[in-house]
């Protein structure tokens, strides 16, 4: 019990450390999850049936962000902007799908303390990520007027400030249950719990996954496109989800 304990807390260590988790192929990770050769060969297959198609959707959802820059800078027309604003949602409603599908996926033939180990290699407990380290040296961004500059009107401004709180309300709950959830699962697996034990705690994580992808993609897709023009959609979506390069009006 306690090597399984120190095991997993090297493993998050690592992952604290450097922020990413160790190779699929490292041995001491592969002891540690326990496969047999079945469950190892199809792991490794579902990892590689997805990678490279991931990867492009990702690539077209970073390029489309992007080319939204220059639109909505060129202070594009609709039509245009719409179509952006599309790939982009239609590009993250496939990485949302894709990410549960895997979970689904993995879990039919893995027991739940294997799927557990796998969850948590990825998303380690909150009480185990260093905390980041700030550089004062780098030069403050410029100061916006951010509801001048997205041009709402009075009823616009309530209109978003009120989708922003049910969001918020919906997502909190959600938030904080799932950092509850990889918490206990980080001891449930750390104590060496059975199965059973381990499973209601996995359902709840997966199911607020579903819950939170459904929050954003109808904040996105329904409720701002009810009441704001593509370009202040846009604006908006650049603000709060910039390119890697940065957004600056």
């Amino acid at each position: 019990m306690k090597t399984m304990g120190f095991m997993l807390l090297g493993v998050l260590g690592v992952i604290a450390a450097t922020g990413t988790a160790p190779g699929w192929a490292d041995p001491a990770w592969d002891q540690y999850l326990g496969l047999n050769p079945s469950q190892k060969a199809q792991l490794k297959g579902v990892n590689e049936k997805r990678k490279q198609p991931l990867q492009i959707v990702r690539q077209d959802k970073d390029d489309a962000t992007q080319n939204m820059v220059g639109q909505v800078k060129a202070n594009a027309g609709a039509d245009a902007l719409l179509a952006t604003l599309k790939q982009v949602l239609d590009d993250i409603q496939v990485l949302d799908k894709a990410d549960e599908d895997y979970w689904a996926a993995i879990s039919g033939f893995l027991t739940p303390t294997q799927v557990a180990k796998v969850y948590l290699k990825g998303h380690p407990p909150r009480s185990t990520i260093a905390p980041s380290v700030q550089h004062p040296n780098n030069p403050n961004p410029p100061f916006v007027k951010w509801n001048e500059y997205f041009g709402l009107s009075k009823p616009q401004s309530i209109q978003l400030k009120a989708a922003d709180q049910a969001r918020n309300n919906q997502m909190k709950p959600l938030k904080e249950e799932q950092e509850a959830a990889v918490e206990q699962l980080n001891q449930l697996v750390q104590s060496n719990a059975a199965d059973a034990a381990l499973q209601p705690t996995l359902t709840t994580l997966f199911n607020d996954l579903h819950t939170e992808h459904q929050v954003e993609q109808s904040f996105w897709g329904t409720t701002l496109a009810g009441f704001l023009a593509p370009l202040q959609m846009a604006k908006i979506y650049l603000h709060r989800h910039p390119p890697k390069a940065g957004f600056t009006p």
